[in-house]
């Protein structure tokens, strides 16, 4: 069973179309746009061909380095590489391949589905578009998946897939190979020279003129959440990237966030605990979300 605080009891409910556009929207799951397969034979998740560089390479001289070979890091890096093909540039990232936090942490939650619309990838104009490869994949889709396609076309929110998602994300990524100028090496330090800069890492010395710094989002624990006398978060309180669904049961949990994030959760926990999910009460309008 699921609570929402002031709310009522959450309706599990399935739909097929956004309907009443300036009605407010009632709390509730729509397990259909949340519940797409994950993993399908199809769609090509072999991580090892993202592998980033860790052999020694001694000193290296750059136009340009990209510190994060997340989303944010591997879109620019894309960017770059179609708008000026002559720059030097590489990414350096602690991680073993490219995108591995992205991958790791919706994996973990279970998630499914992506909250950012169609209009939201890494291909750089020009390239396939995120909404014409999941076309191209339509025969591979769900009924409510080729919904969601019919929506974005029409310029209406629609929902993505995460397996569409991330072979569209790898298909760009091979595409450009970013993987062939992307280090595995955690920066240590970052020194300021005359024109350039310095960067110092456990195993190599970089210099470049521009540095972009693209290392993500960091696990946040509100400060109301946080003990003031030793400054960590209180025992059991634990952020949404650090849980890992598969191994909870039989708990009672107190959720607090009304993003995709802990729907997602909510949606693989509450079979097997009972759980109370801590909303603000802003209106919300069936065809925003």
């Amino acid at each position: 069973m699921v609570v929402i605080h002031k709310l009522g009891t959450i309706r599990m409910k399935q739909t097929n179309s956004y309907k009443d556009c300036n009605s407010i929207n009632e709390p509730s799951f729509d397990i259909a746009n949340i519940e797409s397969p994950r993993f399908r034979p199809d769609f090509d998740f072999d991580l090892s061909d993202l592998a980033l560089i860790k052999e020694q390479i001694g000193n290296l001289k750059y136009d340009c380095i990209i510190i994060g070979s997340g989303i944010q890091g591997c879109g620019l890096a894309c960017h770059i590489k179609k708008t000026y093909p002559n720059l030097k540039f590489c990414i350096i990232d602690e991680n073993d391949y490219l995108c591995k936090q992205f991958y790791e942490r919706t994996l973990k939650i279970g998630q499914k589905t992506l909250r950012s619309p169609y209009q939201h990838h890494i291909a750089p104009d020009g390239d396939i578009q995120l909404i014409d490869y999941a076309r191209l994949k339509s025969d591979l889709l769900t009924d409510n998946e080729l919904l969601q396609i019919e929506l974005a076309i029409s310029g209406q929110r629609s929902i993505v897939p995460l397996d569409v998602f991330w072979a569209h994300t790898k298909h760009i990524l091979k595409k450009y190979e970013i993987h062939k100028c992307s280090f595995k090496s955690k920066v240590q330090s970052i020194e300021k020279l005359d024109n350039d800069y310095k960067i110092i890492t456990k195993d190599q010395i970089f210099t470049t003129n521009k540095i972009i710094v693209a290392t993500g989002s960091k696990s946040y624990t509100p400060s109301e959440f946080i003990n003031a006398e030793n400054k960590t978060p209180f025992d059991k309180v634990i952020h949404c990237f650090n849980i890992d669904v598969k191994t909870v049961k039989n708990k009672n949990i107190l959720i607090v966030g009304a993003g995709l994030s802990s729907a997602t959760i909510i949606k693989e926990l509450y079979q097997h605990n009972k759980l109370t999910w801590l909303i603000r009460s802003e209106e919300k309008y069936k065809c925003t979300e």
